[in-house]
């Protein structure tokens, strides 16, 4: 009778730690026959070489593909694009001498201002008219080197214009990198992520650049939250935005939703360099705004073209399509580049597939970065370099 009380004990208490493990969110199994080594039941996976795994995609170099997915009738983003009209069907591209001192602005029907760019350090600028026309007019500032005084011309483009001027050159000897990232309970893979690799990106950046980079820190929550933003401001002493992450965990977040715009709007409005530096903001998220915020997001982002900033997206695990619609149409209108972590590292819950008809390939996260900001800052946009 003993005996068998003892295999009923051990059979319930099986059971018990199974419904344990299945309840508890921070345990994650794999999901192939590829077990690690260093696999224990019940534990996170330790693996020290782990590392994020990415891919990147321009939607401005590919936007005909861009535009049947969100204007074509059976288009992935069709349906969002209803609810949430970004209006990124109309596109100007501007090109100017590389180098050239220049801001570039969209003029609406009576001559005001509605937003401003600065091109890439390839001098191409693109513009996002939310109207339709079959012409725009643009207004062109810059100077010469003589006048003290800038020039500023207008011009009627209709989708594209090349412009010879005679603008003063700037050697750009500065990047400001800032990363905007969401640390809702989600988050953590990333969140670690950023506190392990952040000092080997930047320190790489700098010595391949041969210049000072600037770095900040913006996290965000929600609304309600322990905190709405925190924030740790530009400064070349990396070790202090590692002691400035170091106590930080992803947590809170109830519903899907976060305070997107609140965080970008911050980081608009902050203390960038002037005209000799390239401005990036890494954004690392897996929630758009709510709804009912959805415009402020999107001023928040003609904010950053505003003062020539661009932006990378990195899309994390728990995404959806209106997520990734909402990401590539920001990330799109700020002429930077679309990042989404994919699922062949095996850290961290699933990565959607993203709707990207290209060959793309999968490369690690931070090398991506690396290779990212230095083609911001260069023109020289490196290939990516393969997992395998």
């Amino acid at each position: 009778m003993r005996k068998y009380l003892i295999m009923l004990f051990v059979v319930f208490f099986s059971l018990f730690l199974c419904s344990c493990s299945a309840d508890n969110p921070n345990h994650r199994y794999p999901d192939n026959d590829d077990v690690p080594d260093n696999f224990v039941l019940g534990e996170l996976i330790k693996e020290e070489d782990a590392k994020l795994t990415c891919i990147a995609h321009d939607d401005n170099k590919y936007y005909g593909s861009w535009i049947d997915l969100v204007y074509e009738y059976n288009g992935v983003f069709n349906y969002y694009n209803g609810f949430y009209p970004l209006k990124t069907n109309n596109r100007i591209t501007i090109n100017v001498p590389v180098g050239a001192n220049v801001e570039i602005s969209l003029l609406d029907d009576e001559g005001n201002i509605v937003y401003t760019n600065l091109p890439d350090a390839n001098g191409v600028c693109y513009l996002f008219p939310n109207w339709f026309s079959y012409e725009y007019k643009i207004s062109v500032k810059y100077y010469n080197g003589i006048d003290e005084e800038p020039i500023i011309t207008e011009y009627n483009v209709s989708d594209s214009i090349t412009l010879s001027l005679d603008a003063t050159k700037v050697e750009k000897d500065i990047i400001d990198l800032m990363f905007v990232v969401d640390t809702t309970t989600s988050m953590d893979d990333e969140l670690e992520f950023l506190k392990n690799e952040i000092s080997n990106v930047v320190e790489e950046v700098s010595s391949f650049n041969d210049c000072v980079v600037n770095v900040a820190v913006l996290l965000y929550k929600d609304k309600g939250e322990l905190y709405e933003t925190l924030y740790s401001e530009f400064t070349q002493d990396i070790n202090a935005q590692i002691e400035f992450l170091e106590n930080k965990i992803a947590y809170g977040g109830g519903d899907f939703e976060e305070a997107v715009e609140v965080a970008i709007e911050e980081a608009a409005a902050k203390s960038w360099s002037g005209v000799n530096s390239t401005k990036i903001i890494v954004h690392i998220g897996d929630a758009p705004a709510h709804d009912e915020n959805i415009s402020d997001w999107y001023n928040a982002v003609i904010d950053l073209c505003n003062k020539g900033i661009r932006l990378i997206t990195v899309a994390s695990s728990g995404i959806n399509k209106k997520t990734e619609y909402l990401f590539r149409s920001m990330t799109l209108i700020s002429n930077g580049t679309y990042v989404a972590i994919t699922n062949h590292s095996g850290i961290g819950d699933e990565h959607i597939d993203s709707s990207i008809d290209e060959e793309v390939s999968i490369e690690y996260l931070d090398k991506c970065l690396i290779r990212l900001i230095t083609g911001y800052h260069t023109g020289i946009l490196y290939d990516p370099i393969p997992i395998n």
